[in-house]
């Protein structure tokens, strides 16, 4: 299976998934800057306004630890599938092999660790919360220490895709084994059951070591970035995370790079799935009035900006 055809069974999995919470609005926390520029993106396009959300490479993400979490989860389950199995059908003992191969033995885990989760196959985040103007989350570097913004978003009518970017319904986070979606983790076991079928299949018939390398790297470089983008650390819990993942066909066009060189994906999403605004608690009364005209450009009445009322000092 390519990494289009896993990101559609992901997707596929993602609407019925949504279908089925009982949520209906999610928040996306930001800076008074992101929210101007997000207010002056607003396009129109066959009778309807649009605006554009930042998506950020996953490898850009605030956790550190988040890609090792997905990938021990991958390894455990590659651990059980191959229990009992040669040595060549074992994919976890790929750096036990690499070290008898003259072709790969220089680099280390490491490097293929940096190989799985290489900027151009690490699908493209756009992050919400469950938590609508809740104090935890002002007091993140998200909310701005409350000098932020907090986007009320309709959860149904989110997301728009277009020829070139394939974009997901929202997805909560799985946070370690403690916390997540028993459906959701299912799924991905599944997946990787079925890229480890395949890799059974094809590595059956083969018998040079650095062809048995190639097809092990092979299969964990197919699942790495989108295993990884789904799992966080426990830690994270709280925040209780609801992420958008997004793909792009052609990168050249599409990605831009921000101040500090990270590549970003702008994403199209219905202005009318924007229901309201809320401003940070400790936002001065001089920003408020430049948030109000930001958001006249939002399409947002006045009882839709809101000042929070968290007791954040």
């Amino acid at each position: 299976m390519n990494t289009f055809d896993l990101y559609d069974k992901i997707i596929e999995f993602n609407e019925a998934f949504v279908n089925q919470q009982m949520i209906s609005e999610i928040a996306h926390y930001t800076s008074i800057e992101a929210l101007r520029s997000i207010a002056r993106s607003v396009v129109s396009c066959k009778g309807e306004s649009f605006l554009f959300l930042r998506a950020t490479n996953a490898l850009y993400s605030n956790d550190r630890e988040e890609l090792q979490v997905g990938y021990e989860f991958m390894m455990d389950i590659f651990r059980k599938l191959e229990k009992g199995r040669p040595e060549k059908c074992q994919i976890t003992n790929y750096m036990k092999e690499i070290s008898k191969s003259v072709k790969y033995s220089q680099y280390s885990r490491n490097y293929y660790l940096n190989w799985f989760y290489s900027e151009s196959r690490a699908p493209y985040i756009i992050s919400f919360s469950r938590l609508i103007d809740k104090l935890l989350m002002w007091k993140q570097v998200y909310g701005r220490g409350g000098k932020g913004v907090c986007l009320v978003f309709d959860l149904s009518t989110l997301i728009s895709n277009s020829d070139s970017i394939i974009v997901n319904s929202p997805q909560p986070i799985i946070y370690g084994e403690r916390f997540g979606y028993v459906e959701f983790k299912n799924m991905f076991i599944r997946l990787i059951a079925n890229e480890y079928q395949s890799f059974l299949i094809q590595v059956r018939n083969v018998e040079i070591l650095d062809d048995i390398i190639d097809l092990k790297l092979q299969t964990i470089d197919t699942l790495c970035s989108f295993v990884s983008s789904y799992f966080k650390s426990e830690k994270w819990h709280d925040e209780q995370e609801v992420r958008v993942m997004c793909m792009v066909k052609d990168e050249k066009k599409y990605i831009k790079l921000d101040e500090k060189n990270r590549p970003y994906l702008s994403v199209m999403v219905p202005l009318r799935c924007l229901k309201k605004l809320i401003i940070g608690p400790t936002v001065s009364n001089t920003s408020i009035v430049e948030i109000q005209s930001y958001a006249q450009n939002l399409n947002l009445s006045p009882e839709n900006i809101i000042v929070s009322k968290e007791p954040l000092k």
